[in-house]
């Protein structure tokens, strides 16, 4: 329907602009329309509309569209008449929409009267009223027009024969002209519009009462006292080829199915969720797999992220659906890895070290984009989303440009997925922040997702000679040991700091690192570490809570105690070289996960927390 009314507004409000008008708004609608999702059928509506308006076409062509309804006599029809075909693959970089500096008109719908064609015109004696109805009204005009010009043109001969004073004169007129002209511009300026929604009630009744028509009818007559606006203003407010066909498409991202958490604690739950506007720095993706980290469920239960009900997942993948004109490094198509948001503007962020970006807790656990707007509504509120720039426990979301890294299309996802946060986090740590020397040994606290990472990293990639696991759990131990590390400890009950002594000749470890948040493994790790060691933190730790050092201990023994996030990583080169290393064998992360359905996310969730599954994937196929 929207197409239709556009076609018949094409038809009716130009019926006397020139051809290279036509032909201009032709190329810009054809621009505007071609690559953007389901411009393939509004591309056929403005082709059909170009020709009509150009050219009269023969009567096979206006048979074949429906639009027999608006010839008026046999002249009208010629023999052949190419049709223009659009442009038809993608541009490569999107043009500015045509409408951005311009006031988009409100068109309304309305069903004309008479059989139903193609594109719904009205019957031809209406069409035909007026149509000669308009011609009466340019008439006087286009007269003037054509003996101004004669007058012209035969003055400018007068002057030439009269030489040097002839052409005194002639500028003399010239300016006077020209002054003239300016103040009979400045003045159909003001009157020169196209009247009909702006019109007045009565004026509308009068326009219908003079053709014969209805009020309705009356509402699309839009008449002109001057010449035609500019090509510019009449696409913008009079929509030549796209005001109906934009209104149809106020909401291009439509809405998916999410899982929404709407109170602390409780389940995700399968919701359909709308998708708000895209920023020219987002993408929309298709998720194939989504990661579950204990992160999401700290948020849920209302320890650390936004407001609820929300959207909630950080370790998504999938395939790029839309691109935003600012994104270059992926493309409609492209499979995907989902990671972090940063802000890309801070001092951190410019120096190479967006892990530690300054609006790092807002733009990851606020619930908003930086400038506190959503990407999902529910039931037509918003709510808390863009969680870490992604917001991946959705079938589709609005990304941030700068959370995806291209991989190939080969790749699993369901098994990769988790490498955007848990896996870059724990191996992040260790090579990029602990960084163990030659000869040097190394504690893992916590042999969950994050830790069992570090554990295939220091043996893989660093010359670290004793690598210890530190849980509570025999089974994740076994893996552990599977995975990589040289010593095993089952710390429930005893003494941490004992049993790493025990291990380690009495001095501590050199590195170590605790994937827990908890405050007590913490401080125990503190202990264990030897002088001139390093500690870090990753594990996720409640806010307002304080572990205990002694200054005069710590100048002795040298022990340095950092933070770590995102293993200190540049998701851009980091995460494509764990994939290599997944593809070389030399760092088996499939080991780790277990896949789900998304319908199954509470299970998976349960899973995680009982030590049953060390990483849970959700996969979005139904």
């Amino acid at each position: 329907m929207a197409a239709s009314n556009s076609l018949y507004q094409c038809l009716y409000l130009t019926s006397s602009a020139s051809k290279e008008q036509i032909h201009e708004s032709y190329e810009q609608a054809v621009l505007f329309w071609t690559g953007q999702p389901g411009g393939s059928e509004y591309l056929k509506s403005v082709c059909v509309a170009y020709n009509i308006l150009s050219e009269p076409m023969t009567r096979a062509a206006y048979d074949t569209y429906g639009l027999s309804s608006i010839l008026e006599d046999e002249s009208s029809y010629r023999e052949s008449t190419p049709l223009p075909t659009p442009q038809s693959t993608p541009l490569s970089t999107p043009l500015p929409t045509p409408l951005s500096t311009h006031t988009q008109a409100t068109i309304p719908t309305v069903e004309h009267p008479g059989p139903k064609v193609a594109f719904q015109l009205p019957e031809d004696e209406e069409r035909k009223k007026e149509r000669r109805e308009m011609r009466r009204m340019l008439e006087p005009e286009e007269e003037k027009r054509r003996k101004s010009h004669s007058s012209s043109k035969s003055e400018k001969k007068d002057r030439t024969e009269k030489g040097d004073e002839g052409s005194t004169v002639h500028k003399n007129h010239k300016s006077s002209s020209k002054s003239q002209h300016d103040k009979k511009r400045s003045g159909s300026e003001s009157t020169s519009r196209w009247e009909g929604k702006t019109s007045s009630k009565d004026e509308r009744s009068k326009d219908a009462s003079r053709s014969g028509g209805s009020k309705e009818q009356a509402h699309w007559k839009f008449k002109r006292t001057n010449s035609l606006p500019h090509v510019s203003t009449l696409f913008a407010t009079t929509s030549i080829f796209t005001a109906g066909i934009m209104a149809a498409t106020t909401d291009v991202l439509g809405s998916t199915e999410a899982l929404v958490v709407s109170k602390l604690g409780g389940d995700f739950e399968l919701k359909t969720v709308e998708l708000k506007d895209m920023r020219s720095d987002e993408i929309v993706v298709k998720m194939v797999a989504t990661g579950i980290c204990h992160t999401d469920l700290a948020t849920a239960h209302g320890h650390k992220g936004p407001g609820l009900p929300a959207v909630l997942g950080h370790e998504g993948s999938g395939i790029v659906e839309r691109v935003g004109s600012n994104v270059k490094h992926v493309a409609v198509g492209d499979h995907v890895l989902l990671t972090y948001n940063a802000c890309s503007e801070c001092t951190p962020c410019r120096r190479g070290k967006p892990s530690y970006c300054r609006h790092m807790e807002s733009i990851s656990f606020g619930g908003s984009r930086l400038d506190g707007t959503k990407t999902f509504a529910l039931d037509g509120t918003d709510i808390s989303s863009a969680y870490f720039g992604q917001s991946s426990f959705a079938k589709r979301s609005i990304v941030r440009g700068i959370c995806a890294v291209k991989v190939d299309s080969e790749l699993p996802l369901d098994i990769l997925c988790c490498i955007g946060c848990g896996v870059q986090t724990g191996a992040g740590t260790v090579l990029n922040v602990l960084k163990p020397q030659i000869g040097s040994s190394i504690a893992v606290f916590g042999a969950g997702g994050v830790g069992l990472a570090a554990i295939m990293a220091a043996r893989s990639f660093t010359p670290a000679t004793k690598i210890i696991a530190v849980d509570i759990v025999d089974s994740r131990l076994e893996l552990a040991t599977e995975l990589g590390a040289t010593h095993t400890l089952n710390s429930k009950g005893k003494d941490i700091v004992e049993l790493i002594h025990s291990v380690t000749n009495g001095e501590g470890v050199d590195c170590a690192v605790d994937c827990t948040g908890n405050l007590g493994v913490i401080q125990s790790m503190i202990a264990a570490t030897a002088n001139n060691g390093t500690a870090a933190t990753v594990g996720s730790t409640p806010h307002n809570a304080f572990i205990q050092i002694e200054p005069a201990a710590w100048i002795q023994r040298n022990v340095s105690y950092v933070g770590s996030c995102m293993g200190s990583s540049v998701p851009e080169t980091f995460i494509p070289a764990l994939v290599d290393f997944w593809k070389q064998g030399r760092f088996p992360i499939d080991r780790l996960t277990k896949s789900y359905s998304y319908k199954d996310v509470n299970k998976a969730m349960e899973d995680m927390l009982s030590g049953e599954t060390i990483k849970p994937v959700i996969v979005w196929s139904d």
